[in-house]
């Protein structure tokens, strides 16, 4: 697998929420407030501004008070630059409404990594980015795959009433043997999420897929079958309560395993806010965001005594 679409695959496990408490330009992470960061957004040094845009990642809707600067930093010559601040901006959520032109725009970046965060910050920020449905279709033959059916998620995210559309364009791929077997997977996922009728005709490739993925994919695998065919659900729970225990497993397959047994049969999951408070202010960027994220999905209350943003 290239490093292109590891990225790819790794930005789509990072979720789509936003912290649910108000913003506060005050509230400091890295020893600055969040305004100290904008404040460097706007420095004429470019690894100055990346540095500030690559902390204001994690710092979600108090991120907002760095929106304007943020906004500018999408149309900066490093690419580095701008795809940091499309999650930063996609994590401040739908608050981040007047960063759509700028996002939108950058569907036609020459990055496919930049192309793939600004559609996850569209998604993210939902209906309110409506807006930039017709910008979308180019990215439905887009010459990265992976992004082809990323696109179509996004659509179905932003406008609603394309849902059938998109439905019907993710269908295609399950019945098109040309497709890579690792997009058409994918476009199972993503109809797991949407449309459960539709993605029934994908649980072969989700059997497949079971037998080959590593574990962090195994339980995107799981979450998606479980969907799809509730029987599957009391054979996933020993593996994901295994995994989860595992503390040789990676830390990103454990919080992954967390947020899948959270969803599959929460009152199965034990106490692990501490550990997903230890993980979100440690570890790499990926860790560390999905930590959060994580931990707000099951417990808000953990999460904002504990000051994740």
């Amino acid at each position: 697998m290239n490093a292109t679409r590891l990225i790819l695959l790794v930005g789509v496990l990072l979720g789509t929420s936003a912290s649910v408490y108000g913003q506060n330009p005050k509230w400091k992470i890295q020893d600055q407030t969040v305004a100290e960061w904008a404040k460097q957004l706007r420095s004429m040094d470019a690894d100055e501004r990346l540095e500030a845009v690559s902390v204001l990642r994690f710092a979600g809707v108090h991120a907002t008070v760095a929106l304007a600067p943020l906004i500018v930093c999408l149309q900066d010559e490093d690419a580095r630059i701008r795809r940091n601040a499309a999650v930063a901006i996609g994590r401040i959520g739908p608050k981040a409404k007047s960063a759509v032109p700028g996002l939108t725009k950058l569907l036609g970046d020459s990055e496919p990594v930049v192309r793939n965060n600004a559609l996850q910050a569209l998604g993210r920020i939902g209906p309110s980015a409506k807006s930039a449905t017709s910008a979308l279709a180019p990215l439905f033959e887009d010459s990265t795959e992976l992004l082809r059916v990323r696109a179509m998620e996004t659509l179905l995210l932003i406008d609603p009433s394309q849902k059938r559309a998109a439905i019907e364009r993710l269908q295609a791929y399950l019945g098109n043997e040309i497709n890579d077997t690792e997009i058409r997977l994918e476009a199972v996922l993503i109809l797991s999420r949407h449309d459960v009728a539709a993605a029934k005709a994908g649980q072969p490739l989700l059997a497949a897929a079971w037998e080959t993925s590593e574990n962090l994919q195994k339980v995107r695998i799981a979450v998606a079958w479980c969907r799809i065919d509730p029987t599957q659900t009391m054979r996933m729970l020993p593996i994901m309560e295994k995994m989860i225990e595992n503390i040789e497993e990676s830390e990103r397959a454990r919080i992954e395993a967390i947020s899948a047994l959270h969803q599959l049969a929460p009152k199965r999951l034990p106490d692990v806010t501490g550990q997903l408070v230890e993980w979100s202010k440690s570890g790499t960027d990926a860790v560390r965001l999905a930590a959060m994220e994580t931990l707000w999905q099951i417990s808000p209350k953990a999460a904002q005594t504990a000051g994740i943003p």
